[in-house]
C-alpha cells in the first residue's frame, strides 16, 4: 500500500486557486466558443527543435504519462498533444487544457508558471511555464509539477461537475440528502438498485460494461475509522452483505493482490480519506478498478463512505474512473 499524506494547508491553497481560476474568466467567457478536448489530454506548445529527444520534453513525458494508479493494467495518466508553437492555432487554441512552454524567456529571473483562464475558449485552463534554461526548468518542476498536475487534475473534474449538473436525477440528489445528509449529483443513466437505511447502491448497466456507486454511512467512534485495515475490512463486509455474486458465496471485495493507494484532504473542511484499488468477486472471474472517499461528517457524528466502481472487461478503464471521480467530487456537506 502506498499511503499519500497531503499537507492541508496547502491543499486548501491550491483548491482556492482552483475555485479562482474557475471563476475569473467568466465575464470574458461569455463571448468565446466553447472549449474542447478530453479528460486527461493536454495540449503541449513548444518552441523547441526536438520536443522528444529535448531534456524539456523527457521530463514532461516522464511525468505526465506515467502509470495512473488504481488500475489492473497499464495506463498513462495524461494524453499529450504536442505541438510547436508555429503551428499552434485554430480548433487547438479551443483545446480545454493548454501548456505553452517558453523555454528562452532569458528576461525572467527565475522559472515561473502562470495559470490563465478561459484564453481562447470558455470553460479553458491556459499554463504558461517560462524558463531561460534546462536547469531552472527542472528546478520549476521539482518544486511545481505536483501543483500543475493537481490543477489540471481539479480542472477537468470542474468541467466535469458541470456536465453531471446538466445530466442530474434530481429524485436521487433529493434521496441522498435526506438519507446520508451530503449533496451529491447522480447522472440520470444511473438506476437505485439497493436501498437500505444506511447503504444505497446506484448501478448503470449496458451489454459489455457495469458502473456502480454505493454509499454507506455508521457512527463515528474514533480515528480507527480512518486507518487502512479498517476502510479495507469495512467495505468489504458492507459488500458482501449487499453486492454479492452470480453464484452462492461469492461476493465483491478488495483484491488484495494488489496494492491500493491512499490520499487524504478536505471536503467542505471535513476530513477525508481517498482509498483507489481494484475488486474482485470472491469465487468468481470478475472484477475492476475502485475509488472510495471515507469521510467524516463532523454535523452527524458520522462516517460516511461513497465509493464508484467499473468492471469493463478488455476495455481501458481510465477513461471510466475519470468520470465516476468527477461524479464523486460533486459531493458536498451541508
Amino acid at each position: 500500500m502506498k499511503r499519500i499524506q497531503l499537507n492541508m494547508m496547502k491543499s486548501a491553497v491550491i483548491a482556492l486557486f482552483v475555485v479562482l481560476l474557475g471563476s475569473c474568466g467568466e465575464e470574458r467567457g461569455a463571448s468565446l466558443p466553447m472549449s474542447n478536448g478530453a479528460l486527461h489530454e493536454i495540449v503541449i506548445v513548444h518552441n523547441l527543435q526536438s520536443f522528444d529527444s529535448s531534456a524539456y520534453g523527457k521530463r514532461i513525458r516522464s511525468y505526465f504519462e506515467r502509470e495512473m494508479d488504481g488500475l489492473a493494467n497499464s495506463e498513462q495518466e495524461y494524453n499529450l498533444v504536442v505541438i510547436p508553437s508555429s503551428a499552434f492555432g485554430g480548433i487547438l487554441e479551443r483545446h480545454s487544457k493548454i501548456i505553452v512552454l517558453n523555454t528562452n524567456d532569458l528576461s525572467a529571473n527565475k522559472p515561473s508558471f502562470q495559470a490563465v483562464a478561459d484564453k481562447w475558449a470558455k470553460n479553458q485552463l491556459l499554463i504558461k511555464i517560462n524558463t531561460a534554461n534546462v536547469e531552472d526548468f527542472n528546478t520549476l518542476m521539482d518544486a511545481q509539477e505536483e501543483t500543475i498536475d493537481y490543477v489540471i487534475h481539479e480542472f477537468d473534474m470542474k468541467l466535469e461537475k458541470i456536465k453531471n449538473k446538466s445530466k442530474e436525477n434530481k429524485n436521487f440528489t433529493q434521496f441522498i440528502q435526506s438519507n446520508f445528509g451530503v449533496g451529491m449529483t447522480i447522472p440520470k443513466r444511473f438506476r437505485l438498485a439497493v436501498q437500505k437505511e444506511d447503504f444505497a447502491w446506484f448501478r448503470y448497466e449496458t451489454q459489455s460494461t457495469s458502473e456502480g456507486i454505493m454509499i454507506h454511512r455508521e457512527p463515528y467512534t474514533n480515528e480507527a475509522s480512518f486507518d487502512y485495515g479498517y476502510i479495507i475490512a469495512k467495505r468489504d463486509s458492507v459488500t458482501k452483505q449487499y453486492i454479492p455474486g452470480p453464484t452462492e458465496g461469492s461476493y465483491m471485495s478488495v483484491n488484495p493482490i494488489y496494492p491500493q493507494t491512499q490520499e487524504t484532504f478536505l471536503i467542505d473542511s471535513a476530513y477525508t480519506v481517498e482509498t483507489k484499488g481494484l475488486w474482485h468477486l470472491e469465487q468468481e472471474y470478475m472484477g475492476g478498478s475502485f475509488v472510495s472517499y471515507t469521510i467524516h461528517n463532523q454535523k452527524r457524528n458520522e462516517i460516511l463512505t461513497i465509493e464508484a466502481f467499473v468492471h469493463a472487461p478488455n476495455k481501458e478503464k481510465r477513461m471510466f474512473m475519470l468520470d465516476l471521480e468527477g461524479i464523486l467530487k460533486t459531493i458536498e456537506l451541508n
